[in-house]
């Protein structure tokens, strides 16, 4: 299914369609990796020793390769005239519905709100993984513990249930498939 992509230049519109293809490839081969064993890099970003959080980890990058290739997602461009919003520090934004004591992403809708200035000069892998995080929060309802790389890998030896659950770390997952 072809994404859609609000607010953006033609030329935006075209490295958004190129990030979204490289998004889509590299989710179609993280998915298969899981599905037949092969969890180097499953280890490396999420569990160095043991599969606690394999089936976890497995649902969450099964739901997120279904939503690229079944449902409509539309980007929505964050930094544009008009829209009043604070995008110092952002590359994306999914919105939270808070309920009571829990927060999640709910409905039907996939709009990702995506920080255009935060990746001009950067590469498409960059903005693949963006919309990749923005979409765990989305489906799998993943938090933002932590945006550090290296803090990210360390989830994997000290806090895999952590790991399991931050977005960041699909992050990092899915760019062993780019």
């Amino acid at each position: 299914m072809a994404a859609r992509y609000d607010g953006f230049a033609p030329q935006e519109v075209a490295a958004m369609e190129q990030a979204f293809r490289m998004m889509q490839a590299g989710s179609g081969k993280a998915r298969t990796a899981l599905l037949g064993a092969n969890l180097t890099a499953y280890r490396k970003c999420f569990e160095a020793a043991g599969t606690t959080q394999l089936m976890k980890v497995s649902t969450i990058v099964n739901e997120i390769d279904q939503a690229i290739n079944q449902r409509p997602i539309t980007f929505a461009k964050l930094d544009r005239p008009g829209v009043n919003a604070n995008t110092d520090n952002l590359c994306a934004y999914v919105f939270l519905i808070k309920s009571g004591q829990y927060a999640a992403h709910f409905g039907s809708g996939m709009r990702i709100m995506v920080v255009w200035k935060t990746h001009v000069g950067n590469t498409y892998s960059y903005l693949a993984q963006t919309m990749y995080h923005e979409l765990s929060h989305k489906v799998g309802s993943t938090q933002d513990h932590n945006y550090n790389e290296q803090a990210c890998l360390n989830f994997s030896k000290s806090a895999p249930a952590t790991a399991a659950t931050n977005a960041e770390n699909y992050n990092l997952f899915l760019r062993e498939y780019l």
